[in-house]
């Protein structure tokens, strides 16, 4: 994959596996959330080539996020890619409603997700009057809402305090528990010590795994 004559990913190969937690380490600049976003079918053009395989489906050459969408896979970008426009509670509902989901169980499963990252009393708050904090995890419910059989999650933990760090780096473990396969992007050594699996890039290789 390249970006202009920088080649930003080369020759991975990833097995992530149902209920694991894979952590994606490695310098500022290695490829992770490249990784992600190829994987999410959000990177398109000639550069990109590889594919994706979910179950017993395979998306050739990757590209499309509708396609890998249909996959379950879903992505909590960094920096959230939140609606500003609408408060917390629609940033979660919207993206269930577009996708099929009944409006009574789409509303269920917003509170309940709020409620797991603490903040059940700030749905109604607009994106833009929540801290980054509150934002990411408004990301993190997002994606917990979506109930995808594989979540890629770009820093989920960077703009958290230890307790709330704490409390989503759990939720991503309970959604591997429960079967799904999570692929996290991270800087933080003790998110990554915690992770099942772990594969370290650099430079757009993979050097190490675990």
């Amino acid at each position: 994959m390249r970006f202009g004559q920088r080649r930003a990913l080369e020759g991975v190969h990833l097995v992530a596996r149902p209920g694991v937690v894979t952590a994606v380490t490695g310098p500022s600049g290695a490829g992770k959330s490249t990784l992600l976003w190829a994987v999410a079918g959000a990177l398109t053009g000639a550069a990109v080539e590889g594919s994706v395989r979910v179950g017993g489906t395979t998306v050739r050459p990757i590209g499309g996020r509708s396609a890998t969408l249909a996959l379950g896979i879903g992505l909590i970008p960094q920096g959230n890619g939140l609606a500003s426009v609408l408060t917390a509670r629609e940033n979660c509902l919207v993206p269930l409603l577009d996708t099929g989901v009944a409006p009574r169980e789409a509303a269920e499963r917003v509170s309940a997700a709020l409620a797991a990252v603490g903040l059940e009393e700030s749905g109604g708050h607009l994106i833009e009057e929540l801290s980054g904090g509150q934002q990411q995890r408004v990301a993190v419910a997002r994606a917990l809402a979506a109930r995808n059989a594989v979540l890629l999650a770009d820093e989920p933990t960077s703009e958290l305090d230890h307790v709330n760090r704490e409390r989503v780096l759990e939720l991503l473990h309970d959604l591997a528990g429960a079967g799904c396969t999570v692929l996290m992007a991270t800087h933080d050594p003790e998110a990554a010590a915690q992770a099942a699996a772990e594969v370290h890039l650099d430079e757009g290789h993979v050097v190490s795994t675990r």
